[in-house]
């Protein structure tokens, strides 16, 4: 695999000064004093302001309810939830602000109103921390769940130095979720190294150096403790001009192929283990191995990341190749028992 560096081009303009100030700042409060606040004073917080905030909006019409239509571009996990509560005779509409959507939405017809977050069970008083990634790793390494081996720099001769204890290949991406657009592949040498971490920078100001794992692409999903779908991805067989070679974009003629079937019991277990300790209504579990069907005990293999709002839709018709899988059912019956 070559090595990859996402946005690398001289000409591509850097954000501009003000928005890195601001992802500067909201690192800031997430890494160093948001920990700080006791657990129960984020839920009653939550509770106490943002639900009365939300629904409050709602009443003064600052937010509006619609229906969920092609235009809003609604993220599709979010469609198959609404889908799946028409089939129920229940209904989900978006909360919207001058016709563009939020992230917010509301289930009618079980009682009174749900509102919730991308799907289900993410109510106003949920809390999570596995979405910076480094904090997710050391929570996994305490599980005894195989993880690849790494650390978070500000500095990049600090990062320089731990490149060569480490040893090479290596992988840098942001602490926070970026949809990959800023993580850098499969480096091999000291300058890649510093151009990935300028990559980096554009929107952290740390930054996650660790080991690059061979192996396939495989996504668990579970809803509450229970895996219910494994798929992998594949980049397109034959790159776009310009997007990197290991780049999982649909778009760009990736694939996903469902594995569910053929995942080795200890890998069933293991990812079951995380979905356990974590908690969460659903979670997405990334793990890289050169064979699902091998037991990761025997292969050189570890989780990379974990997705505290897992795109479901993954793992269903049309995107999944081989058995579509009901993810959205089986998250309101979760919810909805």
């Amino acid at each position: 695999m070559p090595p990859f560096c996402p946005d690398c081009p001289p000409t591509k303009p850097a954000h501009h000064a003000s928005e890195w100030i601001q992802t500067v700042f909201l690192e800031i409060i997430d890494r160093f004093l948001e920990p700080l606040i006791p657990r129960f004073l984020k839920i009653g917080f939550n509770i106490g302001l943002m639900k009365a905030l939300l629904i409050g909006l709602v009443k003064i019409g600052f937010l509006r309810e619609a229906e969920i239509v092609p235009e809003l571009k609604i993220h599709p996990r979010t469609v198959q939830i609404a889908e799946e509560a028409a089939r129920r005779g229940l209904s989900v509409l978006a909360l919207t602000h001058h016709r563009r959507p939020t992230n917010f939405f509301v289930l009618k017809g079980h009682g009174k109103p749900y509102y919730f977050e991308g799907l289900p069970g993410y109510t106003l008083d949920f809390v999570t921390d596995i979405d910076d990634k480094h904090s997710a790793k050391k929570r996994l390494q305490a599980l005894g769940i195989p993880v690849p081996r790494g650390a978070v720099f500000f500095r990049p001769s600090s990062a320089l130095r731990f490149a060569e204890e480490l040893g090479w290949p290596l992988v840098v991406k942001p602490p926070y979720s970026s949809l990959s657009r800023h993580v850098s592949v499969n480096l091999r040498n000291p300058e890649e190294l510093r151009r990935a971490i300028r990559v980096a920078h554009r929107i952290s100001v740390s930054f996650l150096v660790e080991e690059f794992l061979e192996g396939f692409y495989f996504r668990a999903t579970a809803v509450g403790d229970r895996v219910l779908a494994v798929c992998r991805r594949d980049a397109p067989a034959t790159p776009h001009e310009g997007a990197p070679g290991w780049k999982f974009n649909l778009d760009l003629g990736g694939t996903v192929t469902d594995v569910t079937d053929t995942v080795h019991p200890d890998n069933w277990a293991l990812f079951e283990k995380i979905a356990t300790a974590v908690s969460h209504p659903a979670i997405g579990i990334d793990f890289i191995a050169p064979n699902i069907s091998e037991s990761w005990k025997n292969q050189r293999c570890g989780v990379i990341e974990l997705n505290s709002l897992p795109a479901i839709d993954l793992h269903t018709t049309p995107i999944i190749q081989g058995t579509s899988r009901n993810l959205a059912g089986a998250i309101l019956d979760q919810v909805f028992p």
